[in-house]
């Protein structure tokens, strides 16, 4: 039995890859599309980064808070406002996302809001 060589091997793959990326893309696309036609501009509007600035809007918004002060809360409450402003509504999120939200703040160890 004969095999193949490594870069042979290696190049298979790599067209495989880049078909099921280009499928992948045309998926997405198509899914955010028919959701709102203004959407996929939107989004390619979040990767550039503004002047001045070091991180675009899209890497800005993938970090979360780090800290569990008072106004670390209150900037996370205007990042809510913020993420809901591309259209993001709860009934559009995965169940499973919804749910792993739902056991962190569960887990979280600040108080209630309004107790007190």
């Amino acid at each position: 039995m004969l095999l193949t060589g490594v870069s042979v091997l290696a190049r298979q793959v790599s067209e495989v890859r880049k078909v099921a990326d280009k499928r992948l893309h045309a998926t997405v696309a198509g899914a955010a599309r028919r959701a709102d036609p203004a959407l996929p501009g939107d989004l390619v509007a979040t990767l550039r980064t503004p002047e001045g600035s070091r991180f675009s809007e899209s890497e800005r918004l993938h970090r979360p808070p780090t800290q569990t002060t008072g106004p670390a809360f209150a900037r996370a409450l205007e990042r809510v406002d913020e993420i809901g402003a591309y259209r993001l509504k709860p009934s559009q999120m995965p169940r499973n996302r919804m749910a792993a939200l739902a056991r962190y703040a569960l887990g979280s160890k600040g108080g209630v809001a309004g107790a007190g």
